[in-house]
């Protein structure tokens, strides 16, 4: 996590950024922890669970899918990650990459947190959520540096529902949905990632995007 080399590991912390929570005990943090359904679990367990030991718990409830949470108990590894990342801060803003993961790794860094917060609708525009005032302006960069995305195809929704339960969204246009999804997944599934949502983006057929073979958004059922 210190020097971070493998696709995995960033692709972890991408999903543990949109989806997981700090455990904490006297006030000190001791665990990370990511609690989903246990179909999902399923397949991320194996993601990370070659690279660190995590214990997992599981339950059911009436009329709900099962759920399962994977927890890993280390609290040296926890207070790095807040030290360093401020992941204890992660539910307002998206974090700026610079100097923690390598080039070449980002991809999966978003792969996992798309995993975690993205929803690929029919329409083919990618959606995703977060709090109220989430600072996106790290992901907007990040879009513009890698993919030459402009902010204006990014719409940013903000609602209050009837219980008082604050939320907010982006909707990114088609054509930069493709773009980004060109990016961050291979044409083949790679065994990194839901493969529900690899499915999700896969092409009906091939095109090309400035030159390069990608995937069209056009989405069937997951």
């Amino acid at each position: 996590f210190k020097n971070i080399v493998d696709p995995e590991i960033a692709y972890f912390l991408g999903f543990f950024w949109a989806d997981g929570s700090m455990g904490y005990k006297n006030n000190n943090p001791v665990s990370l922890n990511i609690e989903i359904t246990t179909k999902d679990f399923l397949k991320i367990k194996p993601i990370i669970s070659k690279y660190i030991v995590l214990t997992e718990y599981h339950r059911s409830r009436p009329n709900r899918q099962p759920q399962s949470r994977l927890c890993i108990s280390d609290a040296q590894l926890a207070r790095y990650l807040i030290d360093t990342w401020q992941v204890n801060q992660k539910s307002e803003f998206f974090p700026d990459l610079t100097n923690k993961i390598p080039e070449h790794l980002i991809k999966f860094f978003i792969r996992g947190y798309i995993d975690g917060d993205g929803h690929i609708p029919k329409d083919g525009r990618l959606q995703i959520a977060a709090s109220f005032d989430y600072d996106w302006s790290n992901l907007f960069n990040l879009l513009k540096y890698k993919l030459n995305i402009d902010k204006n195809d990014i719409k940013i929704r903000k609602w209050i529902s009837k219980l008082g339960h604050k939320a907010s969204s982006i909707r990114i246009k088609k054509y930069s949905a493709q773009k980004i999804l060109n990016y961050i997944y291979d044409i083949e599934y790679d065994g990194i990632g839901l493969p529900r949502k690899f499915k999700a983006a896969k092409l009906v057929k091939y095109h090309k995007i400035e030159g390069k073979t990608g995937w069209t958004v056009s989405v069937p059922a997951s």
